[in-house]
């Protein structure tokens, strides 16, 4: 049995001086070393080791070293009964790595024993023999590495997010110059106060409304000013923006919607909407159009930041129970989302918050086309005369005070009214510690929701209607046959 070894002793470099034997540094006190030999009390304490476990340190030549010399036998002992205990407790599908005891008994055996003992006893070849066997990237075969068959879950924060998710998908992502808000929406600047205007316009039962006053300006610049300065984390600015700029209306139960009837909106933060690819829920992943790109996995799980669905409160209670059969319904509270925001502390990476946004949004569009689909199938039209000019939804990114409003729009292929992606274009950029940016980006957010409750809604409702009313034969109020 071997004997316990004593503590390795520190090092005695700083101590002695080459120039000096060893058996003088240690006879001296400390008083007497130089000063850059006592400056600290780790340096006294190795003095005073030395003293006490080496009483004939005269006796020791200046050039010697007190560090015990290593055994490789023993190391190398050590690590072989580590590799066997991992070879040991790894599962057949994990253990396709050879250990080096492995390597080497493979070396000593002759080929035939090697090729006996690679079958099994039913007569098929075994894991190892398929290892040495199976190349990587043969196609021949299944059996690869546990390193290429492990396919690692794509992340919107990998470098190659949009060649790997969007690209294949044709999820095209573009940035343009700035562009009126108001030409794009083709409506004109309120000319009164931006509150009574959009309830009058908009929905006069939300609360969603930004005013524009210059006080309100000033001051969301100046906490964005602070906030930069400051340094401060993503979190700060994401619950700033979603306290002054992104408000909610207040929640109601779903048993007390009764008759009551209004377009509103309900604003979600991180809300779990993955798709279900297994049962019937209009709920479905962007499909791959390009087979010519090697693919990750992805399940479109994004849980964005912040997020504005349409309130079930506007359709009629007779058949609002069968809108889930045409759309996609959470907890028969909300549907047809049409707003997504994303959040980041800096410009450092602004990728990732894109990549979010065009992985949410594209999610929510292709199954808003898919409605105008299955309308157009219900009413008996063709679905070449299919519009999708009112088909889009709308993401806001920020990094720090910057911000971008994106429009994301369907793409289809020209021989038939297919989906072939969507494109994804900025229309403004800003920041937000200049007011007159701020100013813009309420004009943006205001339009947005009086579109998202104005056009899109009705749009989305006119849509489950025939498809209820032509689908079930049941009765719904009046509704708009046009495509």
């Amino acid at each position: 049995m071997r004997e316990p070894r004593s503590p390795a002793p520190p090092r005695l470099s700083r101590l002695v001086p080459k120039e000096e034997p060893l058996e003088c540094a240690l006879m001296r006190s400390p008083r007497e070393l130089p000063r850059h030999y006592r400056t600290s009390s780790l340096d006294r304490g190795q003095r005073n080791y030395y003293l006490k476990n080496l009483p004939d340190a005269a006796s020791i030549a200046s050039g010697d070293t007190l560090i015990p010399d290593t055994e490789p036998e023993v190391i190398e002992e050590l690590w072989e009964h580590i590799r066997e205990g991992l070879e040991r407790s790894m599962s057949p599908k994990e253990s396709r790595i050879p250990t080096k005891s492995f390597v080497d008994r493979k070396k000593r055996e002759p080929e035939g024993e090697q090729d006996n003992k690679s079958k099994t006893r039913s007569g098929a070849p075994s894991e190892t023999s398929l290892l040495h066997s199976t190349q990587i990237g043969d196609p021949s075969t299944d059996i690869t590495p546990a390193s290429s068959a492990k396919i690692r879950k794509a992340s919107p924060y990998d470098k190659d997010f949009r060649e790997q998710i969007l690209i294949p998908r044709g999820i095209i992502i573009v940035e343009r110059r700035n562009i009126s808000v108001w030409n794009h929406f083709q409506t004109k600047e309120p000319d009164q106060d931006r509150i009574s205007f959009y309830k009058d316009k908009g929905s006069k039962h939300t609360d969603i409304w930004l005013t524009a006053d210059d006080s309100f300006l000033k001051g969301v610049a100046h906490e964005y000013i602070c906030m930069v300065d400051g340094n401060m984390c993503e979190a700060e600015f994401a619950t700033y923006a979603k306290e002054t700029l992104f408000r909610r209306d207040k929640r109601m139960l779903t048993r007390q919607f009764g008759d009551f009837r209004a377009w509103k909106t309900d604003r979600m933060l991180e809300l779990v909407a993955k798709p279900n690819e297994r049962s019937f829920n209009c709920w479905e992943s962007p499909p791959v159009i390009e087979s010519d790109h090697s693919l990750k996995k992805y399940d479109f799980d994004i849980r964005p930041d912040c997020a504005y669905w349409l309130s079930l409160r506007a359709f009629n209670a007779d058949y609002v129970s069968k809108v889930r059969q045409w759309a996609f319904v959470i907890k028969r509270r909300i549907t047809c989302p049409y707003l997504f925001i994303e959040f980041k502390k800096d410009e450092k990476d602004p990728s990732s918050a894109e990549n979010r946004v065009a992985a949410a949004a594209s999610l929510a569009l292709y199954n808003r086309f898919n409605l105008r689909i299955a309308r157009t199938e219900q009413a008996g039209r063709s679905l070449d005369q299919i519009n999708v000019e009112n088909i889009r939804v709308y993401g806001i990114t920020f990094q720090g005070a910057s911000f971008v409003v994106w429009c994301i729009q369907p793409n289809l292929r020209q021989t038939a009214c297919e989906w072939a992606g969507c494109t994804m274009t900025s229309v403004h950029h800003g920041d937000c510690d200049d007011p007159y940016d701020v100013k813009e980006l309420t004009d943006w957010i205001n339009e947005i929701h009086r579109w998202g409750l104005s056009v899109h809604g009705p749009n989305c409702e006119n849509d489950i209607k025939i498809c209820v009313s032509k689908g079930f034969g049941t009765k719904v109020s009046e509704f708009d046959e046009r495509l």
